[in-house]
């Protein structure tokens, strides 16, 4: 027999936010077409199981609890579903014209619901999406699209960025659990041919000091910028969508070969480890250097390196980094892997078309979604994600530092002191620790340098002596 103690606190609590979400949209409507708010208790619960909590539907993540429990009721979701109503309807948001079934109508109680999910001074959500558009905006288009964004974000007092080229949308958004949510629903009504699809990613119930300050909606020529003609990276040719779990065995693959499109920065503190392997490959000499130098290249084990890192300091750094680095992936299948999704649209259809290599795929979601999917020891994930929000990073619950400041060498992975490489012509964001960064007197700033322009100073002293 079910009991209450067999659904978890955590996720009846998403299905009670998503479930009043559902209710405010529909009291909207009502309110446009200027009739009485009301739901059949049926199209409440389908709304409801295919809404999303994380990467999954609350219908897929039922049943993952139902199968780690071992309970046998095919009517655990249904059962869930009905405590989450009569909670609502013991609060007084909602009112049954009769017993729980499909049929009954659901009344709402509009004002209660909007005071139960008015902002709270500790819930903060966060908002992540790009999309392209299936055509490209005229700048007309893309001048009323901003204009059109910008007046619902700011009546629902969401902050953050908004980045819109006439090829789509990039964005970090902050505001209240209610707001972000009437913002992505708003965007599926406005531009359904652009949004049907999108993934949204919801961070929900962070602190208040985690909201971005201000609005920016902002015209941009490309959603990333990778500086190449989007012709050299038709979408059409994108490399094939993983999702997480099969990314994840697509890893172990002893022929798979791994590119993390990120920049230096963010590979810095967090990464992919999946197993190795070794295969026989000759290596040749240098035949400049070493022409009388024989090697015994045959019969010599070489470690294969399973993930590739172009160790680049901006994004239009890549395709030199495909031009010469593209016979290192023939016959390989190449699997692509960044924050959210984004950068490997364009990189993934860039490899294939410029680089001409076909088997390639890509991380569905990114690393956000990779989390989500193994939240606990991470997978294959190592240390932390960087992000472009206030969180700085985030990682799995067992997530260890793998990185280090860039002055005293004790391990740190938050960028939170704002420090630039002291190399004027790199530019690249460095760790420094918070000890380090409090010392008195302050540390010369010209002697921080990241690992990359670090490395170059050693191997120039290496050669001088």
């Amino acid at each position: 027999m079910i009991t209450v103690d067999d659904f978890p606190a955590d996720i009846m609590e998403k299905m009670r936010k998503i479930t009043l979400s559902i209710l405010r949209e529909t009291a909207k409507e009502s309110d446009l077409k200027e009739e009485r708010p009301e739901i059949t208790v049926l199209n409440l619960r389908r709304s409801v199981m295919t809404s999303k909590i994380g990467s999954e539907t609350v219908k897929t993540r039922l049943c993952q609890i139902k199968n780690e429990r071992g309970i046998t009721s095919s009517k655990y979701k249904k059962r869930a579903f009905k405590e989450v109503i009569k909670t609502l309807e013991d609060k007084n948001l909602i009112k049954l014209s009769n017993d729980i079934d499909n049929d009954s109508i659901v009344a709402l109680n509009i004002n209660e619901i909007n005071k139960d999910i008015a902002t709270k001074p500790n819930d903060v959500t966060l908002l992540l999406f790009y999309a392209y558009c299936p055509t490209q905006m005229t700048r007309a288009e893309q001048d009323k699209a901003i204009e059109l964004c910008y007046k619902r974000l700011t009546s629902l007092n969401v902050t953050g960025r908004l980045r819109v080229a006439r090829e789509g949308y990039n964005s970090t958004l902050t505001g209240s659990y209610s707001g972000i949510r009437d913002f992505t629903s708003w965007l599926r009504k406005e531009f359904p041919d652009t949004f049907q699809h999108t993934d949204f990613k919801y961070v929900d119930e962070l602190p208040a000091n985690h909201k971005l300050k201000g609005l920016k909606v902002w015209p941009v020529t490309e959603i990333v910028t990778y500086g190449f003609d989007p012709a050299d990276a038709p979408l059409e040719k994108t490399g094939t969508h993983l999702s997480p779990v099969e990314f994840h065995k697509a890893m172990m693959n002893q022929n798979s070969i791994m590119i993390d499109v990120r920049n230096f920065n963010e590979t810095l503190i967090g990464k992919f480890a999946p197993p190795t392997h070794s295969t026989s490959e000759e290596i040749e000499s240098n035949s400049e250097k070493k022409k009388s130098k024989k090697r015994k290249a045959d019969s010599e084990e070489v470690q294969v390196p399973k993930v590739l890192d172009p160790c680049m300091r901006k994004s239009t750094e890549f395709p030199e980094w495909v031009e010469q680095n593209k016979e290192l992936l023939q016959g390989k299948q190449v699997l692509m892997y960044c924050t959210g999704g984004v950068r490997c649209e364009r990189a993934s259809a860039y490899l294939r078309n410029r680089g001409g290599i076909e088997d390639v795929y890509q991380l569905e979601g990114g690393i956000h979604r990779y989390l989500e999917a193994f939240p606990q020891d991470g997978g294959f994930w190592v240390g932390k994600n960087y992000t472009f929000d206030k969180r700085f990073s985030h990682g799995a619950e067992n997530a260890t530092v793998i990185s280090t400041c860039v002055h005293c060498g004790s391990p740190w992975d938050r960028y939170q002191a704002q420090k630039v490489c002291a190399n004027s012509r790199c530019g690249m964001e460095v760790l420094l620790c918070r000890p380090c960064e409090r010392t008195k007197p302050a540390i010369a700033k010209d002697t921080l340098f990241c690992p990359l322009c670090s490395d170059k100073k050693k191997d120039k002293q290496t050669k001088r002596n």
